[in-house]
C-alpha cells in the first residue's frame, strides 16, 4: 500500500506480507510547528489504519472465495502423483484437476486461504489470502504437536508418530504459527521442525 499526503510532501507505504511499515517526507525548508507536527502524525496514523482496514477487507473476501472453492472440490486420493512420489498419504486434501488443494486455517479454525501443489511439487498460495499465522492441521494425538513447513513433511511426521502436525507452508510462517499453537496447546508439547524429507 502507498498513500501520498495531500500536500504531496509526505507518504505512508508498506507491505503486509513482510510487515514493512514506513513513512517518507520530502525535505522541508522550514521546521514544523508543534500543531503541524501533531497533524502530520495524525495523517500517518489515519493512513496506516485505512491501509490495515483495506487489507482486512481483502482478506475477508479472499477467505469467502477460498471456502466456496474448497467446498466444490472432490477429495483427493493417495494415488496423486505428488503423494506417491513423496511416499505419503492424503490426509484431508482435495483435488482440482491435477492440483492438490490444502486449506489453511487461522487459530480459531476459520479458512483463510489455500495452497495448491502440482504433481511436480510446485506450490502456490491462492491470491489475496492471509498466510501469516494460517496453517493446515493434521489431527492426531496431543502428546506432541509438531509444526513443519510443508505438507509432505507433515504427512511423514504424522504417519510416523500419530501426533498432531501443523503445516505452516513455509519457514517464514513457522514462528507466527508456533505462537498461535503455544496459545492453543500446552507449550511443553509444541515442537517446530525445519527439517524436510
Amino acid at each position: 500500500y502507498c498513500f501520498l499526503f495531500p500536500d504531496g510532501l509526505g507518504a505512508v507505504f508498506g507491505d503486509f506480507s513482510c510487515g514493512l511499515r514506513e513513512t517518507w517526507q520530502a525535505e522541508k525548508v522550514k521546521e514544523y510547528t508543534p500543531t503541524e507536527r501533531i497533524n502530520y502524525q495524525k495523517m500517518i496514523e489515519d493512513a496506516q489504519k485505512k491501509a490495515a482496514g483495506d487489507q482486512e477487507k481483502e482478506y475477508a473476501e479472499a477467505a469467502l472465495r477460498a471456502q466456496k472453492e474448497w467446498e466444490e472440490l472432490p477429495p483427493s486420493t493417495d494415488e496423486h502423483a505428488y503423494l506417491t512420489r513423496k511416499k505419503v498419504r492424503n490426509h484431508g486434501l482435495r483435488q482440482s484437476d491435477t492440483l492438490l488443494v490444502m486449506p489453511l486455517y487461522d487459530s480459531s479454525g476459520v479458512m483463510t486461504t489455500y495452497q495448491t501443489i502440482s504433481s511436480e511439487g510446485e506450490k502456490k498460495l491462492m491470491y489475496g489470502g492471509r498466510k501469516k499465522g494460517s496453517a493446515y492441521p493434521i489431527p492426531g494425538g496431543l502428546l506432541t504437536v509438531y509444526i513443519v513447513e510443508g505438507y509432505a513433511t507433515g504427512a511423514t511426521v504424522y504417519e510416523a508418530t500419530g501426533c498432531m502436525v501443523i503445516v505452516a507452508v513455509d519457514a517464514g510462517n513457522m514462528l507466527p504459527v508456533a505462537v498461535e499453537a503455544v496459545k492453543k496447546y500446552n507449550p511443553a508439547v509444541v515442537v517446530a521442525s525445519w527439517i524436510t524429507p
